[in-house]
């Protein structure tokens, strides 16, 4: 059961994706210590310069690329529990210690193999685990789990592109001060000639905003000017508190909830209940936890267990005075008190368990806010009674850096403040995640694996588990949610035709067997079915495969309405090639589907997404964000069978599909032909061989009226080829790309750098940027999500 294309059918992701391997602890698992703060982006070579600066002694340092953990190994057990009290006390990123734990086996880095005569990894793996592993989660934390992670796509798309522009300074600067010693001047501003210095965009600016909440407002100034103004952003009437927590800027109220304010449309929204005990005084964001103070001298931790709401609070830590602003800064947890002292915490490995406040020496009274920004400890201090409000920045050992009066927009009187937070939010705005509109049976196609239960008896579902550790068993599919109840009586049917065939199931680890695979497709407005058995026939004469073919189709038709029957013979170890030929052996050669008021016609190698109602949602964003016109030119790349392209042909003037899939530029252009679309046209070849061509193609006759090009993109899970992103970055007309991705916490990351990074000797044209986003569950019950972002070319 795949949730998007492919470019070959043996990528799809495995079931026992969806599980931790488990496997017994071997002698160096027992040596490990895992770095719990490692750092996506931060590399073994780091982590070895930091070690050697501290003479620390040590086997080996374990880290995958862009893994947040890590590990060092140690030669024996003795050793390692020595070096934890020594590593605990190493300044790391952001000089916050190293967070470090003794590693348990199943956090290795490279999950082991199963011993095949231990049963106990595998006895909680199921289909339902594998198809469906959100089953037991309310759909409502489904939703918020899923939003949550595709802000984390935003934040890393930021990281990754910043560090595309990181490394061609480098590689500036290098060259530039080779230059400088080929030409013998003292300078670099005297180097004649080479490369220019590199500008980075403004979106992918650090510094973000300040923000200010007082009794007239919520106030925000930039920080990329030291004389940027407050201005004013929303009334904030009942909010105190104020944090930038993950992605979102939060605050609570006195109706007892957090919120979360919106800094583009500028309105606040409910995000969870505050700690009902008592009134809160201040925030703080502590290693992915939200954080208050409350009036009672409390610090409490917030626990997630399931949805927002359901939430927690915990204590860390009691003061004996409550604090008026807390913030982490430079491996402490600060606190100011309402008399006017100090209070830090050292962040140790269990800090996020308990925080052992002691005396600080800092000397700052009247503070009402505080935040850490870039490295810097930033104060707001009120003077009273003149009520005069300072923004003060502060030096490590609590001396004053700089100082500055806080002067409202309009003259705004300040008042208390009681809320003050840096923030930085997302590179741009996006959407709350749009829900299926089908919770159950949403899915239009399934592939149904032929294999053996655990048991050896043959039997049609899903197999679950992986072909390296052993687990090639398949189970059926009833108590999958997700697969509709129509196609699971199609499935029994099968069933009963494998226990009644003298050909058996193929066997995945002997490549032995007949009976491979069965493929159902099903119209959700037209009723029309589609059924395609998968068989290997290398062993039978072709008297015996022929009788096969129909008997099997005999069986089938005779108790389902099937519109279409094809049969596939493979007789290959892997999956095959999505193209790989289909044998039309009962009724139609397609079906037929509804889109937006759009009828399609599907082949059955053709791509279709597989959750209908909620492509209609998912299409609609897309023509929003086109916003094509009569004298736009729209390229669908990795069309498909058109059913984006055509769904925006009522708008655009021209609509250009490019597909790999023979099949589906057939369809594409026959489903043009049906709906009455004659703007359309279709290129069957590969996006990368083709793409320059056609975009750069001389327009003639009435194309010569088309000003504007946009590109539409729904690439398959691997996302897009290096050479479809150079001829977009190298094209100008295209000042607009509407991406959608089945795979935004990968392939989406990696093309978004592309796209929007410097130009280099490979890659021309003016960089876009990523402009708004809009995520859509097409994936009920399961962790995958379809992604928009919509990317616009900046001006150079």
């Amino acid at each position: 059961m795949g949730n998007g294309r492919k470019p070959q059918r043996n990528n799809k992701r495995k079931a026992a994706d969806a599980g931790d391997d488990v496997s017994s602890p071997s002698k160096e698992d027992e040596c490990k210590v895992i770095v719990m703060n490692f750092g996506a982006w931060k590399t073994k070579k780091d982590l070895e310069i930091v070690l050697s600066e501290h003479n620390h002694v040590y086997k080996a340092i374990q880290k995958l690329n862009k893994s947040s953990f890590g590990f060092i190994v140690y030669e024996s057990k003795e050793e390692r529990d020595t070096a934890l009290d020594v590593l605990s006390k190493i300044d790391w990123m952001n000089s916050e210690k190293l967070e470090v734990k003794p590693a348990l086996a199943k956090r290795s880095l490279k999950p082991m193999r199963v011993d095949p005569s231990d049963d106990s990894s595998t006895a909680a793996k199921t289909v339902m685990d594998a198809v469906t592993p959100w089953r037991n989660v309310p759909y409502a934390e489904q939703l918020e789990r899923k939003d949550d992670a595709m802000k984390k796509v935003l934040v890393r798309i930021v990281r990754q592109t910043r560090k595309e522009y990181m490394d061609k300074q480098k590689r500036v600067s290098e060259e530039r001060k080779r230059l400088r010693k080929l030409q013998g001047v003292a300078t670099l501003d005297e180097v004649v000639g080479g490369p220019s210095e590199v500008i980075v965009p403004s979106w992918l600016d650090s510094t973000g905003s300040l923000y200010l909440l007082t009794p007239s407002g919520l106030y925000a100034q930039s920080l990329q000017s030291e004389d940027a103004p407050w201005v004013f952003q929303a009334k904030a009437d009942g909010f105190n508190g104020l944090i930038s927590f993950a992605s979102d800027l939060i605050a609570t109220n006195t109706d007892g909830l957090l919120y979360t304010f919106d800094t583009d449309a500028r309105t606040w929204s409910q995000y969870s209940a505050a700690p009902a005990v008592t009134s809160v005084t201040a925030m703080a964001s502590f290693r992915g936890h939200l954080v208050c103070a409350t009036s009672d001298g409390q610090i409490l931790k917030r626990v997630v267990d399931g949805q927002r709401a359901d939430a927690t609070w915990v204590p860390l830590a009691s003061l004996d005075v409550a604090a008026t602003a807390i913030t982490v800064h430079q491996s402490f947890f600060y606190a100011t008190l309402a008399d006017g002292t100090w209070k830090r915490a050292p962040l140790t490995a269990d800090a996020t368990e308990a925080l052992v406040f002691d005396t600080c020496p800092f000397s700052h009274a009247n503070v009402t806010g505080m935040t850490s920004h870039d490295a810097k400890l930033i104060v707001v201090l009120q003077e009273f009674p003149s009520a005069r409000t300072e923004i003060v920045f502060l030096n490590d050992d609590g001396i004053t850096r700089a100082k500055k009066e806080i002067l409202l927009e309009n003259s705004a009187q300040t008042g208390a403040v009681v809320g003050f937070a840096s923030h930085k939010g997302l590179c741009c705005s996006m959407k709350p995640i749009t829900p299926s509109p089908a919770l159950e049976g949403y899915r239009n196609k399934c592939e149904f694996s032929c294999g053996y239960d655990a048991d050896r008896k043959p039997i049609v579902g899903f197999r679950f588990g992986t072909y390296k550790d052993g687990l090639v068993s398949v189970g059926g599919p009833d108590d999958c949610v997700n697969v509709p109840a129509s196609m699971k009586a199609m499935v029994k049917t099968f069933q009963e035709f494998l226990n009644q065939s003298e050909l058996p199931v193929y066997d995945v680890t002997t490549h032995e067997g007949v009976w491979r695979l069965l493929t159902i497709r099903a119209s959700v407005h037209t009723k029309e079915v589609m059924v395609c058995v998968q068989a290997n026939p290398s062993s039978l004469d072709q008297t015996t495969w022929e009788a096969a073919k129909s008997n099997v189709v005999a069986a089938m038709t005779s108790k389902h309405a099937i519109a279409s029957f094809f049969v596939q013979e493979y007789t290959g170890v892997s999956a095959p090639e999505e193209d790989h030929p289909v044998v039309h052996v009962y009724g139609k050669t397609q079906i037929e589907e509804e889109l937006l008021g759009l009828r399609f016609r599907i082949s059955a190698n053709a791509f279709f997404q597989v959750n209908t109602p909620g492509a209609e949602a998912l299409y609609s964003l897309v023509r929003e964000y086109a916003a094509a016109d009569d004298k736009t030119q729209v390229y669908d790349v990795c069309c498909g069978t058109g059913t984006i392209g055509l769904c925006l042909a009522a708008d655009a003037g021209k609509i250009v599909g490019i597909e790999l899939c023979k099949a589906a530029t057939d369809d594409a252009a026959a489903n043009a032909t049906i709906n009455g679309i004659s703007n359309a046209t279709f290129v069957n070849a590969k996006a990368e061989d083709v793409m320059k061509e056609v975009l750069r193609k001389p327009r003639e006759g009435n194309d010569l009226r088309l000003e504007r090009a946009v590109a539409v993109v729904d690439p398959p899970r691997a996302g897009l080829h290096i050479k479809v992103l150079r001829a977009l970055r190298a094209f100008r007309p295209v000042t607009r790309i509407v991406y959608v991705s089945c795979n935004p916490t990968g392939s989406l990351v990696e093309n978004a750098a592309t796209l929007c990074g410097p130009e280099t000797s490979n890659l021309k044209g003016a960089a876009f940027k990523p402009v708004a986003a809009a995520p859509v569950d097409m994936f009920p019950h399961t962790e995958h999500c379809e992604m928009i972002i919509v990317f616009e070319r900046q001006s150079n």
